[in-house]
């Protein structure tokens, strides 16, 4: 990949201040959203067939219970770094 041609640095400029944040928010809510229907799916599902939960299970409910926070960092970071750039 070698330099931008001079069309794409012009375009570069014209979009500096687009901001992707609210589009990355609504994909991690909505993939967050079926994480958490399917992993209650998942544990209904083994109640009603009666069948024990394992350590599987409880480790997916861990993870799960994980994601937002990991989520939260990383919006953190993305608007610490964009702060940044803007000084």
């Amino acid at each position: 990949m070698g330099m931008p041609t001079l069309a794409q640095i012009q375009y570069m400029e014209a979009h500096i201040t687009d901001d992707k944040r609210p589009n990355l928010i609504a994909a991690f809510t909505v993939s967050i959203a079926l994480a958490y229907i399917a992993v209650i799916l998942r544990f209904v599902a083994r109640r009603r067939r009666g069948v024990q939960l394992l350590a599987d299970d409880w480790l997916i409910f861990v993870a799960l219970v994980s994601c937002p926070g990991d989520i939260t960092a990383i919006e953190w970071a993305s608007l610490r770094l964009r702060k940044a750039d803007e000084v």
